[in-house]
């Protein structure tokens, strides 16, 4: 350390470690991100997929595999496409173990702007 007093020479020593410190935890922590934190699996289309071609799939999501590998719908569409969901996605929606993130959510009404109101006659009240 140079230009620094002897008897300052270690307090200034621990404020450089403390600050090495400091960047060492940032770094850590900026390489962690939030997905980490939960270990849950994420249910995704190649999951679907590779439960979909197992001997013990149910007929119902091996009809919708067809489907999906058709072009014809989409994994994240089998609750809405459905009426009644095959047992291995009630299973997969209620596990602790794996993240549903398909959440079937109706499609909220948007109010029209543009309609224009009945025509009034200019001297009506």
């Amino acid at each position: 350390m140079r230009d620094v007093p002897l008897h300052l020479e270690a307090a200034v020593r621990r404020i450089q470690d403390a600050g090495q410190a400091i960047d060492t935890r940032r770094i850590r922590a900026d390489q962690v991100s939030n997905g980490d934190w939960d270990t849950r699996i994420d249910v995704d289309e190649a999951l679907m997929s590779r439960l979909a071609e197992t001997d013990a799939a149910s007929d119902a999501l091996r009809a919708f595999a067809a489907r999906v590998d058709a072009g014809t719908a989409e994994w994240r569409d089998i609750e809405r496409i459905l009426r009644t969901l095959p047992p291995e996605v009630i299973e997969l929606k209620a596990s602790k173990h794996y993240r549903w993130r398909w959440d079937h959510q109706p499609p909220v009404a948007t109010p029209v702007e543009d309609e224009p109101g009945p025509y009034r006659i200019p001297w009506q009240p």
